[in-house]
């Protein structure tokens, strides 16, 4: 089962969008006999792309996923479509498609979580602690606070 179904494609960019995102480019008729088997491969190939990015942090495939996966899902699943009509493919798909290969791969890197999932391996190690003030990563010689005092006129006092 897929992170998205057809009713959420159809709510996140209506019928009449997704009917032009199925249609053939030669005939003019909706792609086979059956659109939503071709609809039911796209959002495959969109979710294994998407399991392909969490698989190093999360355990997939996720059994109930989480709004955000779902809003991914669709999003992936709408580059696909437009992806198979390259006479309709315009610079926003494009510009969509690029966005959407950004986000996995920071996914993919740990640099972006996904709300609702569960971390199960392959963290990035966390280098350091905040400081308090700028509440940025001690950095060696700006503000370590081994070497620089809070701003504070006491310089035995951090606060």
């Amino acid at each position: 089962m897929g992170y998205c179904a057809l009713t959420d494609l159809i709510a996140a960019v209506g019928q009449k969008r997704l009917e032009q995102l199925l249609i053939d480019a030669e005939g003019g008729q909706l792609t086979d006999s059956d659109p939503t088997a071709w609809l039911a491969a796209a959002i495959e190939r969109a979710d294994a792309a998407i399991d392909e990015a969490l698989e190093p942090h999360y355990a997939v495939p996720v059994a109930s996923p989480p709004v955000q996966l779902k809003a991914l899902s669709i999003r992936a699943t709408l580059v696909e479509l437009s992806r198979r009509r390259l006479d309709t493919y315009s610079e926003l798909d494009k510009t969509l498609a690029e966005m959407l290969e950004k986000e996995l791969t920071e996914i993919r890197g740990g640099r972006r979580r996904i709300t609702g999932l569960t971390v199960t391996r392959g963290l990035p190690a966390a280098v350091g602690s905040l400081d308090p003030h700028t509440m940025r990563p001690y950095t060696e010689g700006t503000n370590d606070p081994a070497t620089v005092n809070s701003g504070l006129t006491d310089p035995n006092s951090r606060y």
